[in-house]
């Protein structure tokens, strides 16, 4: 640390003996006030939102429909996903226009935007089972899960039938129904239901594939 800032000093010094000059703080100022200002990007078609609201009642469902927004969560029937402290959250796709028909709505708090899914990929080679013991624990304990529920949210089954027929899961997985919620895309679920049981084959397996942080809620409320 001392070097560096040794270094640092000997090339202020170099700078000073060659004559420069460093740009006060009002000449930057003035050179980036004739920079054009630039516009921030403007969604050109409708996209999915949040709007957070104090409660969701039939009426307000109704006049947020009414704006133009077409409700994805929470399905007819059932309560929105909690959102903070004394809020819940419906989750939407709307137009420009519908958005700010939206929050001209005097029970709209605000309009948020969503946390989108992303999957973890490339070549990756696990050994969790015998990394944390979980094989000498059914060895000498004769534990394997059996009485507990392991609920895995990841983004598709689509090869379940596939790993029941070798024996790699059991075919009694479960995808609970939770409105709003769908069956996912892909076989990272697969990938993470085979290493839970592995560890675990005795254990009752759950899944679910939400597509946002609004469903994510929904999802972890209807597993517990």
């Amino acid at each position: 640390m001392r070097r560096l800032l040794l270094l640092a000093f000997v090339a202020t010094l170099a700078s000073a003996a060659h004559g420069e000059r460093r740009e006060s703080a009002a000449d930057v100022a003035a050179a980036l006030a004739h920079l054009p200002a630039r516009a921030a990007p403007q969604a050109a078609g409708p996209r999915r939102i949040y709007v957070v609201v104090p409660a969701l009642t039939p009426g307000r469902r109704a006049a947020l429909e009414a704006a133009g927004l077409a409700i994805e969560l929470p399905a007819p029937g059932t309560p929105a996903p909690r959102w903070g402290d004394a809020s819940v959250v419906v989750q939407g796709v709307a137009t420009p226009a519908a958005e700010r028909a939206i929050r001209a709505l005097p029970f709209v708090h605000r309009i948020d935007t969503p946390g989108e899914q992303w999957s973890n990929v490339g070549a990756v080679t696990t050994a969790g089972d015998a990394a944390i013991h979980a094989d000498a624990a059914r060895a000498v304990l004769g534990t394997d899960g059996a009485g507990v529920t392991v609920g895995v949210v990841s983004v598709g089954l689509d090869h379940l039938a596939a790993s029941v027929a070798s024996g790699d899961l059991p075919s009694d997985v479960t995808m609970p129904a939770i409105p709003g919620v769908g069956a996912g895309h892909g076989d990272e679920g697969t990938a993470m239901l085979e290493i839970v049981h592995d560890v675990a084959p005795g254990a009752r397996l759950l899944f679910a594939s939400p597509d946002t942080s609004a469903e994510m809620v929904a999802t972890i409320e209807a597993m517990a």
